[in-house]
């Protein structure tokens, strides 16, 4: 017996069941295919600015120590104290004070920060611990690591070790110190633990319930902040071989170590030796496409049902539309929502005609809807992405610039660049708070009114002095729509426009204002990455301005003390002329005797192979070190280096001689100027008081004749009664 009915209603209806229902699996499996891969677009989208976002925090977490160790090597007494150390032997006066010193100052430093393990400070050349929080280092040699090498020169990061007997991974960090001669006298480093970027690294922001994000290093093992977990013999995955052990960057559909599919997004750290792993599980990910998918094929199912019965039950005489229904599904099934199934009647066909057409009409506009929402969806994200890549590049640029007049045109010419825009201009906040005047302009009608000294006063109805008076950004999309928009005269291109307040430690400093000649093209959504632009340039703004009076507090300084030690040399150089030492003896050298000149500018060999290296200090030469030997061995570069380092230590040691000398005298002045006010102060005599002053004065200066001439009458004295004598 067949199974298959014999009434025409019931075939007619089970047609549309069957045609219905794959229909429906046809357009579920296209629904699943869009969203899956919108999702996946979407993923990819999200995991990069996850990582950019984690990175650059890490990079963060790393630039702030790099930031406290420079800035407490700058410090004048720890310079001083530091210089008194690893210039001077612990036998030497002052050496302990050095050293307490600098100890106060590293143990303020490590508790300052929970993440500082260790800080120590090693000697030049030899790579010796002379002082460190942790007093059992003291003495350790590290003459032959990475961070000792490279840190005597530069500032140096060492990737993360884990240390014998330490629980957890560090990193190290270290700064060349260097006196105020421009010598590289030791190196100051801090061992670091990892267990600050606990926080950054394994925040589940953006992860979903079951994301991961971890740190694998070159072992390869996980790196968390507290522990190392070696990973399963063997097992690694593409996101940590092509991080790892290839230096690339990327985000792939891959298999986790574990096996389990993943979508992740792998970056190489390579300032600490890591790989940064980001990895969303593929199923967790694909889960709306598969519900959304089986909502479709069980809607639809249960629509189909609910018609074939009504077709079953009231329609008969169906057989043209049976054909209109199957041509248009089948239309429908090559993803062709055009067609619709033809009206015939007023009745349940008819109505049948009509429902199915609203059905087709209502996936057309689904996905009209959904391609629609992708499209927008995908373009805000690009233009975004855009802006934060303009933006970064940006910010690299000008953050390495320190010469304002240089960085502004930098700025604006560089914004102009990256985005397209017709003009760009910086304002900058006058003395008093008053005006904002133009400092730097991208387009040739912004450099005319550069040469005239532009202004805008604060407050003012136009956009710059709106911006510069309420301090947040605003945009004007067209001059017809926007009170504070007005088409200056000297940017007649201008039709939209964007202002944005440069704002550094709680102050407006000026204003960034961008022009387009595209109506409409700027929006409140490029405020926030805008905003981030215009933060990173007032940041670099008031860098420069702090360099600059910086290196003019430095000339100055350097001058007055060049000055001190002319006027303090002077004397005890007229007085003396040196020492010579032989293999026989150790001679004072009278001046007649000196046979060497007075002043090199530089190391050199002169004849009968003499070597004369120059003894300055501060920019004066006070004399000249000359050392003699046999012709047949020649001075080598290395030597000659030795003896110049050598010679810094004896101008040091000497200016060390000197200022404690000055201090005794003038120690022993006070205390003799002292003595005479208190055997003045015994006396209520005037005359016993003008004695006792040139008796006391006479034997302090160990003068000649003291004499106190008082004036027969009492006058003003006139320009005319001042006699200067030489």
């Amino acid at each position: 017996m067949s199974l298959w009915p014999k009434r025409l209603a019931a075939r007619l209806a089970l047609y549309f069941i069957v045609i219905s229902v794959v229909v429906v699996g046809a357009v579920s499996g296209m629904t699943y295919l869009l969203v899956r891969g919108a999702l996946e677009r979407s993923t990819v989208e999200r995991l990069e600015v996850i990582m950019d976002a984690r990175a650059t925090a890490l990079k963060d977490w790393q630039l702030k120590y790099v930031n406290r160790l420079l800035a407490v090597v700058k410090e004048p007494d720890v310079l001083q104290a530091a210089g008194q150390l690893l210039t001077s032997e612990a036998t030497d006066s002052g050496y302990q004070d050095a050293y307490d010193t600098l100890l106060k100052q590293l143990l303020l430093l490590r508790s300052s920060e929970v993440d500082f393990k260790e800080i120590f400070i090693l000697k030049a050349v030899v790579g010796e611990v002379v002082i460190s929080t942790d007093r059992l280092s003291e003495g350790d040699n590290y003459i032959n690591d990475p961070y000792f090498i490279s840190g005597i020169n530069k500032t140096f990061i060492q990737g993360v070790e884990l240390l014998p007997g330490a629980a957890q991974p560090v990193i190290t960090i270290a700064v060349p110190i260097i006196d105020e001669q421009g010598s590289r006298i030791g190196v100051l480093a801090a061992r670091v633990s990892l267990s600050g970027i606990e926080e950054i690294v394994n925040s589940s922001r953006g992860l979903g319930a079951n994301g991961n994000a971890y740190l694998v290093n070159s072992t390869p093992a996980i790196v968390s902040a507290t522990k190392l977990e070696p990973l399963p013999e063997g097992n690694t995955s593409l996101g940590i071989n092509d991080a790892l052990f290839r230096g690339l960057n990327g985000i792939a559909l891959y298999d986790d170590y574990t096996g389990q599919p993943v979508i992740g997004a792998y970056q190489w750290l390579s300032s600490y030796g890591l790989a940064l792993l980001i990895e969303l599980p593929a199923k967790e990910v694909f889960a709306a496409a598969q519900q959304l998918a089986l909502t479709v094929v069980l809607a639809g199912w249960a629509t189909s049902i609910i018609f074939g019965v009504i077709i079953f039950m009231g329609l008969r005489h169906v057989t043209d539309l049976l054909h209109s229904v199957v041509s248009v599904a089948e239309k429908t099934l090559q993803g062709d929502f055009t067609e619709e199934v033809p009206v015939l009647s007023a009745d349940e066909i008819g109505e049948l005609a009509h429902i199915f057409n609203q059905i087709v009409a209502q996936l057309r506009t689904i996905q009209t809807d959904f391609e629609a929402r992708v499209a927008a969806r995908t373009a805000a994200i690009e233009r975004k992405a855009d802006y934060l890549s303009a933006a970064a590049e940006i910010s690299r640029v000008v953050t390495s610039i320190l010469d304002l007049k240089l960085l502004l045109s930098r700025v604006v010419n560089l914004v102009a660049e990256q985005y397209g825009v017709y003009h760009v201009g910086v304002y900058l906040m006058d003395e008093i708070a008053e005006s904002v005047v133009l400092y730097a302009a991208s387009s040739e009608e912004g450099q005319q009114m550069l040469s005239k000294g532009d202004y805008v006063k604060v407050g003012a109805q136009n956009m710059v002095g709106f911006v510069a008076q309420v301090g947040r950004g605003r945009v004007a999309l067209d001059s017809d729509d926007d009170e504070f928009w007005s088409v200056l005269p000297e940017l007649p291109g201008t039709r939209s426009e964007i202002g944005l307040p440069l704002i550094a430690q709680q102050k407006i400093i000026g204003v960034l204002d961008i022009h387009s000649s595209e109506p409409e093209f700027f929006s409140n959504a490029d405020v926030p990455v805008l905003r981030m632009l215009a933060d990173q340039i007032a940041v670099a703004v008031v860098n420069a301005r702090l360099f600059n009076e910086r290196e003019i507090a430095l000339q100055r300084l350097q001058s007055l003390y060049g000055e001190e030690v002319q006027h303090g040399w002077g004397s005890r150089l007229r007085e003396s002329a040196g020492y010579r030492y032989t293999p026989t003896s150790t001679t004072f050298l009278k001046v007649s005797e000196v046979s060497v000149p007075p002043k090199v500018p530089v190391p050199q060999v002169v004849d009968h192979n003499k070597l004369l290296v120059p003894l300055q200090l501060a920019g004066n030469v006070l004399g000249t070190l000359a050392l003699q030997r046999d012709s047949e061995l020649p001075w080598t570069i290395q030597e000659i280096t030795f003896v110049e380092n050598a010679s810094q230590e004896i101008v040091q040691a000497m200016e060390n001689a000197r200022l404690l000398d000055a201090t005794r005298n003038r120690a022993a002045q006070d205390r003799l100027l002292g003595e005479v006010a208190t055997r003045l102060r015994r006396s209520m005599d005037p005359e016993i008081i003008l004695r006792t002053t040139v008796q006391e004065l006479g034997k302090v200066m160990d003068a000649e004749m003291v004499a106190i001439e008082l004036t027969g009458s009492l006058g003003t004295l006139a320009e005319e009664d001042l006699i200067l004598e030489e």
